[in-house]
């Protein structure tokens, strides 16, 4: 049987889990006090051992419920190239014109023509999915886009990312299921560097809203 919990009793459930890990080294502390007081020269050995063994499982432990988050914050801190802040979008002023002016079929022209040589553009994918699912009513479309950015972009950050994995969920749940669009932002949520931890968290909240809704 699958359990939805919320965040916050995951927590809960962690630290009690963790806690728990944490008797057996009280326990051990409790016992080397006894022996120390009775002069218990071999137990003191003894259970130092235990001891060893005990801090041995709370470590583990540890690392099983937080090293995993622990990990992917640190990979965000020294892998997150800030190069990239620095790297100039594709100019789509005049597409952005077009569509105001409602020249969809030619704004769609330009647009395509553009991802053919910037396919790890995430301006040019949004503003054409967004063509496709609004004015068109396209939303298979718009998932198409989204999803031939997503297989031809540079492991690395923007902004956007958040925007179109959240528009894509939208797009998917006029055609599919919720639980096809929760697996999809489960999916993007356990990609690295190309979200934050603080993302990732957002998209695991929305899927698990998603799931729980419907």
């Amino acid at each position: 049987m699958k359990l939805n919990l919320a965040n916050w009793q995951i927590q809960i459930l962690k630290l009690i889990i963790l806690g728990c890990s944490a008797l057996p080294i009280l326990w051990v502390l409790g016992d080397i006090r006894r022996n120390f007081t009775g002069g218990s020269a071999i137990g003191i050995v003894g259970d130092g051992f235990l001891l060893v063994f005990a801090f041995y499982i709370f470590g583990m432990t540890f690392s099983l419920l937080y090293a995993g988050g622990m990990a992917t914050g640190i990979v965000d801190f020294l892998l997150y190239p800030r190069r990239c802040l620095k790297t100039p979008p594709v100019i789509t002023t005049r597409q952005k014109g077009l569509i105001a002016r409602k020249e969809y079929l030619l704004a769609e022209t330009e647009l395509c023509e553009m991802r053919l040589h910037h396919p790890d553009s995430a301006d040019v994918a949004l503003m054409l999915a967004e063509l496709h699912a609004s004015a068109f009513e396209f939303p298979e479309t718009a998932v198409s886009d989204i999803d031939y950015y997503i297989r031809h972009r540079k492991l690395r950050y923007n902004a956007l990312h958040l925007t179109m994995a959240m528009r894509c969920a939208d797009f998917m749940m006029k055609f599919t299921t919720p639980a096809q669009a929760a697996e999809f932002l489960q999916k993007e949520s356990r990609t690295l560097l190309v979200y934050t931890a603080r993302e990732r968290n957002v998209m695991r909240l929305r899927a698990e809203s998603l799931t729980n809704e419907f």
